[in-house]
This record gives C-alpha cells, sequence and structure tokens, in this order.
C-alpha cells in the first residue's frame, strides 16, 4: 500500500498538468462564439395566414411577414365573380388627358387697371 502511495506522490505533478483548473473566471462578459450547427433555426415570425373564404389562422414562418392571403380558386367562383377577378388581372389602359387651352384673352379689360396711377400724398 505504501508503495502505491509513493507512485501517486511521483505522479501527482503530472495529473495536476492533466487535470488542472485554470483560474478564469467565466461569467457573461466571457464566452466564445462559434458557428451555429443547427438545421432548424429557433427564431420564426408570428404571420397571419388568410385563406380564400375569409378565415384567419396564425402561423409561424421563417421569414418576417405580417400576413399572408392565399389566392381564390377560380373554379370555386360564379361566373361573375370569376369575369371581375379576371378584369382585375389585366394591366389598365391609361387615359390620355387633353387640355384645352383658352386662348380669347382681351387685353383691352385690363387697360384701366393698368393705366390709374396712385395718388401720392
Amino acid at each position: 500500500m505504501t508503495s502505491i502511495l509513493q507512485r501517486l506522490q511521483i505522479l501527482k505533478p503530472t495529473f495536476q498538468a492533466a487535470f488542472s483548473t485554470s483560474s478564469v473566471n467565466l461569467n457573461a462578459y466571457r464566452a466564445s462564439l462559434g458557428k451555429i450547427r443547427r438545421r432548424k433555426y429557433i427564431k420564426e415570425y408570428e404571420t397571419l395566414i388568410m385563406h380564400s373564404d375569409g378565415s384567419i389562422v396564425p402561423a409561424r414562418t421563417k421569414e418576417p411577414r405580417h400576413f399572408i392571403q392565399f389566392p381564390a380558386n377560380l373554379s370555386n367562383l360564379s361566373e361573375d365573380e370569376r369575369r371581375q377577378r379576371l378584369a382585375a388581372r389585366k394591366p389598365k389602359t391609361k387615359k390620355i388627358k387633353q387640355e384645352v387651352i383658352d386662348d380669347n384673352f382681351d387685353l383691352n379689360q385690363y387697360t384701366s387697371m393698368f393705366n390709374n396711377k396712385r395718388k401720392t400724398s
């Protein structure tokens, strides 16, 4: 038994080197940053999904969006509603406004305003 204790005392410096405790204070101000290795990220954004019937369902998505609206199924709509929706999809033509310039300006109507001289006192 004494021989085992003697051997441990001889090997004590090597054990301390292998299993040494450092005096570094690990707290909130000291951290090591590395690559995030998870495939699914925890951060997901709350969005509202609106179905074609008008119902709204909350969901979580990867992209930050406030609202997602699914398109209406045209085969389920009536003929009038289908025409209105298809007409709304077509590009609208721009109306060209033509300005009408009135050239009936008569200077003689306003000469009385320019000929009157004000009296200076």
